[in-house]
């Protein structure tokens, strides 16, 4: 099975640039609560799955992440140690060794990898981020009701977590 999983805030806004905009002031003080809660759920869901995400991800979080299969896209003939480099989403999903693969971002692979999900958990943080005009910023991509059934809502300090599931065509 394939999931997408991500953290986003009320306007689907995932990163600005390289960066998670909820890790830093002046959102991160105001935020500890829901953060933690979030990555102890992604721990917990991912722990012994295989992982996709993009260079840009990857190089933000600085390591492969422990008790998973990391799986790292990149168009660039770099290698990053501990992980499986690939090229492509098809070659992604050949090297993939376990039943369940989620996509943890960034946008650009959200993307590429929506088409192919049976399964979105999307942590929504009940804020809605300042984006300054010279930034760039990175949105989740639109969970679109004709597409997808929300099936489960957890309630966290500050934001929910939402599990949602593809609608058969």
């Amino acid at each position: 099975m394939i999931s997408l999983i991500a953290c986003c805030d009320a306007n689907n806004l995932i990163g600005i640039g390289p960066k998670i905009p909820w890790h830093h002031e002046p959102y991160k003080s105001e935020l500890v609560e829901a953060v933690k809660a979030d990555l102890e759920h992604f721990r917990k869901v991912t722990s012994g799955s295989s992982i996709i995400m993009g260079r840009t991800t990857f190089q933000s979080i600085g390591r492969p992440l422990p008790k998973r299969q990391n799986i790292v896209m990149t168009k660039g003939l770099i290698e990053f140690p501990g992980t499986e480099t690939v090229r492509s989403w098809k070659e992604a999903m050949a090297v993939s060794r376990t039943s369940q693969t989620y996509v943890i971002g960034g946008g650009q692979v959200y993307n590429e990898s929506i088409a192919f999900a049976e399964r979105i958990i999307l942590t929504r943080l009940d804020i809605a981020i300042d984006v300054e005009s010279t930034e760039k910023p990175v949105y989740f991509p639109a969970v679109l009701r004709f597409k997808w059934t929300l099936v489960e809502t957890q309630y966290i300090p500050k934001g929910k977590i939402l599990v949602y599931s593809r609608i058969s065509d």
